[in-house]
């Protein structure tokens, strides 16, 4: 209703025109927005259990792998299990 009186104040008849079906894609992106934001972690509060696919631990592009030490000199770093 507000979007028929203002855009009609402001353009006349064609604001008119105009303003039902801005009005309606609006109110659709808005309930979208709204939806999305209530599933997402951020309000949820879950933290993902995997990266987003792409985005997992890989070398840089002409860098090659990343440098490992031998098992001799990694005896005294925490293991994985412990």
């Amino acid at each position: 209703m507000f979007a028929l009186v203002a855009f009609g104040y402001l353009m006349g008849f064609v604001g008119l025109l105009v303003a039902v079906p801005l009005a309606a894609a609006v109110g659709v992106l808005a309930r979208f927005a709204v939806d999305r934001y209530l599933q997402s972690e951020f309000y949820t509060g879950d933290t993902p259990n995997e990266l987003p696919m792409g985005l997992a631990a890989r070398p840089l592009p002409g860098r090659g792998a990343p440098p490992t030490l031998p098992p001799s000199q990694n005896a005294g770093a925490p293991q994985a299990g412990a």
